[in-house]
């Protein structure tokens, strides 16, 4: 494979469905026992989607995400607690 290659493949344009979210399949949120969640689970049980859920992140919503440190980098977190409260 030669640079020209590699460059031409680097510009390509992608396919529409190879920027789609991950598709999750989390367990009812009843039987959820972790007390974090994370903005995909989050949005998955209360019904919500992406541009939602990222207003929500930034303080725009009706429950407030939380941060979590892991390995020095830091996530945002739902508590399972404020979700369920909603999603009744």
């Amino acid at each position: 494979m030669n640079i020209f290659n590699t460059i031409r493949n680097i510009f390509r344009p992608k396919p529409a469905d190879s920027y789609a979210r991950n598709v999750i399949n989390p367990p009812p949120l009843s039987e959820v026992t972790k007390p974090l969640l994370t903005t995909d689970e989050m949005a998955f049980y209360l019904s919500l989607d992406a541009k939602t859920a990222a207003q929500w992140e930034m303080s725009q919503g009706p429950i407030r995400p939380t941060l979590e440190k892991i390995d020095g980098q830091y996530y945002v977190r739902w508590h399972t607690k404020d979700v369920r409260s909603l999603a009744k």
